[in-house]
């Protein structure tokens, strides 16, 4: 299981000036082998936006039908966010919302990018690591911002969301979310 510490050695292990560009290369491999662990039979498929003009990349198993995790770099969107699109999602369990793994204000997408968030939880503590993401894309600072599932089960609602901001200098904002 990766833990804060793992992530501030794999940080640490890289040279600063690549920190951004290395991350989503050297994780990769150890989300999708962290969630082998516990769903030895998923089929993941790795969803890259970039031609669409986005900046983040989705893991997402199939079988499950679920998102394991988004990565990239935030950025300032060029248009406004589709809320009939998001009307149209499946709405959630009581107290839960439609929300976002990445923030549509920093080039979250619609569809993939949806996943069951306890409502206090996506209105709350949530929004403090967003919140220095979306201020970096803004400042044309380019950071390495992630929010990965973790799952207790076989449904479609993480029990946890780890959510974390590398910036440029190696230095992290790091928070676990219990979603239950």
């Amino acid at each position: 299981m990766l833990t804060l510490k793992s992530y501030e050695d794999i940080v640490a292990s890289i040279p600063v000036r690549e920190v951004v560009s290395s991350l989503p290369d050297r994780l990769m491999p150890l989300w999708c082998d962290d969630y082998y662990d516990t769903n030895p039979r998923a089929d993941l498929l790795t969803v890259d936006l970039k031609d669409s003009g986005a900046t983040f990349t989705y893991l997402f198993d199939l079988g499950l039908q679920r998102i394991v995790v988004a990565c990239g770099v935030p950025i300032v969107p060029e248009h406004g966010r589709d809320y009939g699109r998001q009307a149209g999602y499946p709405k959630p369990k009581q107290r839960f919302v439609k929300g976002h793994l990445i923030a549509h204000s920093m080039g979250g997408g619609m569809d993939i990018n949806f996943v069951p968030q306890l409502g206090s939880m996506n209105g709350g503590a949530f929004r403090k690591i967003e919140k220095l993401a979306q201020k970096n894309a803004l400042e044309n600072l380019k950071s390495f911002y992630f929010v990965r599932a973790l799952y207790n089960d076989a449904t479609e609602v993480p029990g946890m969301l780890e959510q974390c901001l590398v910036y440029p200098s190696g230095r992290m904002s790091y928070e676990l979310h219990r979603n239950y």
